[in-house]
């Protein structure tokens, strides 16, 4: 039976081919009135390549789009969607798009369910990591929806595994740390990790601390932003240990931030940071740590060295009170200062 004109046609090529049927449709025409052909697929039966041409006609996509790779098509979806973003959501969906190297050069229509869950089974990642690789994949699968490029979204049967919540904090051996500071010239970054491990600093603390309150002369840290009223505005004296590596910091800084970006220009983006630099520094030097334990082993190590409860609480912003003149007067912060020194 005669197909209706513009529906398509199927045809076998010649030669021995594994998939000899073809599925084409016209996309116009010449000066001279000849036919011009798109192919849409090829298949090993006539059966199925009539199957393809109906499912065609049945919901008619773009044919150029139909060949589209993952690669590509993220840079369309990125060009419509990041104008509305923040330049730091900006960033942490291109450092997920980074993990998805194994399909940037598949098509769409040839990513299933397996080609995913490999993706995230072999990146490596933590728990909020891989969900946030997860969110990535299924933002651009719902563009390729939209686009009728796939019918079927493969992205929603990833499975990222549960989230395991561990009760009991790890904190950070004395050869952990011996490794965190042989490796302080060779792995870039890893000073940010041992000055989280000697001030108590929470890493949102840390990645905001601006350069204006650090004072190098007095040898203290004032932390102004924290998540919680207890955390904000407390004096951290600044060990002598990590003295150094503040003053590059601040030294070599081309913002106002003392933790900058990779590019030195800008205050880095909290999930940026946990995935592009902490979990690959862990990951290089075999650890299995979250910034949080930073701070844990901050704690503990003061507490274990017999330093004073107040002062250790006062440090890491677990008690209330209020930066001013009559409370941290000189003796006050020698006293921390002489607290933070116990540990080597």
């Amino acid at each position: 039976m005669r197909n209706p004109n513009g529906y398509g046609s199927v045809f076998k090529l010649s030669g021995n081919r594994r998939k000899p049927f073809a599925v084409r449709i016209t996309q116009g025409y010449t000066n001279d009135g000849k036919q011009i052909y798109k192919y849409l697929s090829y298949h090993a039966t006539r059966k199925e390549a009539m199957q393809a041409l109906a499912s065609y006609n049945a919901n008619p996509y773009d044919i150029d789009l139909n060949n589209i790779t993952f690669s590509e098509l993220y840079t369309k979806w990125s060009e419509r969607h990041f104008k509305d973003l923040s330049k730091n959501s900006i960033k942490t969906y291109m450092s997920c798009y980074n993990y998805c190297k194994p399909i940037y050069n598949m098509k769409m229509n040839d990513i299933k369910i397996p080609h995913l869950q490999k993706l995230i089974d072999g990146s490596n990642k933590n728990h909020s990591s891989l969900k946030l690789i997860k969110s990535l994949i299924g933002l651009v699968f719902r563009y390729a929806m939209e686009l009728d490029i796939i019918q079927k979204d493969y992205s929603k049967f990833i499975k990222v595994g549960k989230h395991v919540v561990i009760k009991e904090k790890t904190i950070f051996t004395d050869k952990e740390i011996d490794i965190l500071w042989k490796n302080v010239g060779s792995l870039r970054y890893t000073d940010t990790v041992l000055i989280m491990i000697y001030t108590g600093m929470r890493v949102g603390e840390l990645l905001n601390l601006k350069k204006e309150d650090v004072n190098l002369l007095e040898q203290t840290i004032i932390v102004k932003e924290s998540k919680t009223a207890a955390g904000q505005n407390r004096v951290i004296p600044i060990h002598s240990r990590i003295k150094t590596l503040i003053q590059k910091r601040y030294e070599n800084s081309n913002s106002e931030y003392l933790i900058s970006n990779i590019r030195n220009t800008k205050a880095f983006n909290y999930n940026n940071y946990k995935i592009k630099i902490f979990d690959e520094i862990m990951e290089t030097l075999n650890m299995d740590h979250t910034p949080h334990d930073c701070r844990h082993t901050f704690a503990t190590r003061l507490n274990d060295a017999g330093g004073n409860t107040t002062a250790i609480k006062k440090m890491i912003g677990h008690e209330s009170y209020a930066m001013t003149e009559k409370i941290y007067t000189h003796k006050k912060v020698t006293e921390l200062k002489k607290t933070i020194e116990l540990v080597n």
